[in-house]
């Protein structure tokens, strides 16, 4: 596959906010000015719930939480969320020690820094979705730092020791992680040695029992029956998947008649958003024309008819009152759902070279979108101008973070 994006944020506990706006074409370039990543988004989630498409490797899982309680042990002035950075970029440091495996958060910074998404910050919303992290008692997580800060104030309780009349310790807390969390390794408390992503039997287990737990929202989902499969799998990075034609059979394999169906809506979901952003970038670079400027060697129209010609049986069959049906918890937007019905209407016509109808449409969703950003309204003319499309990569159909699910679940069958 393409590589996909990575993107640096701040928040720890918006990693699933930041992907829904953020997590985009595969080629490096974000861009969702239609609001087609909210499909993504519901079908992701739905299937591979607290995936990201900024995960890398199934141990980060564990690297987390124990260099969180290292770090929580630690004295000293510097900041409990500083320690923390240069903790997970000694871990960096030490999984490339022993040579240079795939998926190293970091693998290109410095020796001793990280300047890349923080492990903690990429996994966290996986830790609670996966049942790592204890819920507080309205059901809710702490945050990244609220977690690190109640580790340190366990470890300072316990250094204090301090007791009442019946002997019994003060100010007992409750650690943010499963009291069931294996043991950190050798290598991650000393701080040095070698790291590698294999995981030991007793983290396969943990993850198995943890996921599959009544406190974890993963449990019953696709995403934990590929972790207790079987299936044939291939080895990451040897298959290109395009889930606009076809889901691989070592995802349908572990679903129900019922999902297989619901695949099939994101599987021509993911094809009727390629045509649509094959038809953005034609109504762009038309535009851009008209306006008189003309230049790059890409042509957006004839990848248009290459899209169409490739995914255009499929975007015809979807049907728009099944996609609506399975948003849940977040309704679909008006905007989004009139554009792929006009854009399907448009496909059923045949009439290829008459893109250019659908341009209101397509203003009329990006505009509240983008703003003075947008492209497609007569007045934007400058972002017009600015817009490259040579820069602008060819329409891909929506991937749902299968790269990454690919990745996890052969880490845990290594």
């Amino acid at each position: 596959m393409n590589d996909f994006l990575h993107w640096v944020q701040i928040d720890a506990t918006a990693a699933a906010r930041a992907e829904r706006a953020l997590e985009g074409d595969q080629d490096g370039e974000v861009r969702d000015e239609i609001g087609f990543m909210a499909i993504h988004h519901a079908f992701a989630n739905r299937f591979f719930p607290g995936t990201s498409v900024l995960h890398t490797r199934l141990r980060y899982l564990f690297f987390v939480p124990w260099l969180m309680q290292r770090v929580a042990g630690e004295r000293g002035a510097v900041s409990l969320a500083d320690r923390l950075r240069r903790a997970e970029a000694g871990a960096k440091d030490q999984l490339k020690d022993l040579g240079n495996p795939r998926g190293i958060i970091g693998r290109r910074s410095p020796a001793r820094h990280i300047r890349s998404q923080l492990p903690s910050i990429v996994y966290w919303n996986a830790l609670q979705q996966w049942g790592f992290v204890r819920p507080y008692s309205d059901g809710t997580y702490p945050s990244r730092l609220e977690a690190l800060r109640s580790l340190a104030e366990i470890f300072a309780s316990e250094k204090r020791n301090s007791r009442d009349d019946d002997g019994v310790a003060d100010n007992i807390r409750t650690s943010p992680f499963i009291d069931s969390l294996p043991p950190a390794c050798k290598q991650i408390m000393a701080g040095r040695g070698g790291l590698v992503f294999g995981l030991e039997s007793r983290e396969k287990r943990f993850i198995l029992e943890t996921i599959s737990s009544t406190g974890s929202p993963a449990r019953g989902s696709i995403f934990e029956r590929l972790l207790r499969s079987d299936a044939d799998l291939p080895e990451p990075g040897s298959e290109r998947y395009d889930i606009g034609t076809e889901w691989p059979a070592w995802i349908r394999e572990v679903c129900t008649a019922d999902e297989k169906k619901t695949l099939k809506i994101a599987s021509d979901g993911a094809a009727l958003v390629c045509i649509g952003r094959a038809v953005y970038a034609a109504l762009v670079q038309t535009l851009r024309e008209q306006d008189g400027k003309v230049s790059g060697k890409r042509d957006h129209r004839r990848l248009l008819g290459e899209a169409i010609d490739r995914y255009g049986s499929a975007a015809c069959r979807l049907s728009i009152k099944d996609l609506k049906s399975v948003f849940f918890d977040e309704p679909l937007p008006e905007a989004t759902i009139k554009v792929l019905t006009k854009t399907q209407n448009w496909l059923r016509t045949g009439r290829r070279s008459r893109f250019m109808d659908l341009r209101k449409d397509y203003a009329d969703a990006e505009t509240p979108r983008k703003l003075a950003k947008s492209r497609l309204r007569a007045i934007y003319r400058q972002r017009r101008l600015e817009w490259d499309p040579d820069e602008f990569s060819p329409a891909a159909p929506l991937h749902y973070r299968i790269g990454v699910v690919h990745q996890l679940v052969w880490d845990m069958r290594a």
